[in-house]
């Protein structure tokens, strides 16, 4: 059964007799150890039946994506929100003191900055466990502004992953070679038609070869995204994910906006997760 629902029905007094005297336990600390472990069993036996009956109907990889989102999902669920004032408090005193050594160090922004002032006084850059959303009509620039963004993280020596669902991944990394080397993308494509032309593109390219950059054009699955940025997180901290574009995921929901929603919050989740 669920404590969080006894303690709505019942006096918070009952249940604590009720813990203290089962089984033995000597203290309500113990009794709802006891019952969170239960509970993610049964959680564990639900998620884990869901992914056999999905077999039937779908790739193994994409239930094996949607296994991993729902077991990590098992042990956030676990960790409890700080919710007083004191707690608040606290953390924006932490914000506060790491602006301020930021600021001594000559970074103007609380964030990364993005290269363009405008956006980086409004917001303050790219913060962590932020979520930025660029939206405007078809073939107006939007991906080709998300690069700009990517390219000016990456001459700061951060750490870029990108998830392309429209685009190939060359056709991606031939934007950022037309930024780094200052010349139009119909050059990059032409590069090998013209001696003068590649010369500028290889050496344009051997600069980037340090750029800690990463890029996906074959994940388009919400589930296996989130997945994918845990991964790349855990083995290395992420400083910016782009995801080009959130039209294009796929997931269980029935209509876009439920998946949208759903896929919103559970980048954000995400995000908080790994700040």
């Amino acid at each position: 059964f669920d404590l969080l629902y006894l303690y709505e029905k019942f006096d918070p007094i009952f249940i604590a007799g009720c813990i203290t005297e089962s089984n033995g336990i000597t203290s309500i600390e113990s009794g709802i150890k006891i019952l969170e472990q239960d509970r993610a069993k049964e959680r564990i036996k639900e998620v884990t039946n869901k992914a056999i009956k999905a077999l039937d109907e779908k790739d193994a990889i994409e239930v094996s994506a949607e296994l991993a989102i729902d077991a990590l999902g098992i042990a956030d669920s676990r960790k409890k929100e700080q919710t007083d004032v004191l707690s608040i408090i606290e953390e924006v005193t932490e914000s506060q003191l790491a602006y301020a050594s930021m600021v001594e160090l000559g970074q103007k922004t609380i964030g990364i900055p993005t290269g363009f002032k405008i956006i980086d006084d409004n917001i303050s850059g790219l913060r962590p466990a932020h979520l930025a959303v660029i939206s405007a009509y078809t073939n107006v620039g939007k991906t080709t502004f998300a690069m700009n963004i990517a390219h000016n993280v990456l001459k700061q020596g951060k750490r870029v992953v990108i998830f392309s669902l429209e685009m190939s991944r060359a056709d991606l990394f031939s934007k950022l070679v037309a930024l780094e080397g200052d010349m139009p993308m119909s050059e990059v494509v032409m590069a090998g038609a013209n001696n003068k032309r590649y010369e500028q593109y290889t050496e344009t390219v051997d600069r980037m070869r340090d750029y800690d950059l990463s890029i996906y054009s074959e994940k388009h699955s919400i589930n296996e995204i989130l997945t994918t940025m845990r991964a790349e997180n855990d083995r290395k901290k992420v400083d910016l994910f782009i995801i080009d574009y959130l039209q294009n995921l796929t997931g269980e929901q029935k209509t876009e906006y439920e998946l949208l929603t759903k896929s919103v919050q559970d980048l954000q989740e995400i995000g908080r997760a790994h700040v």
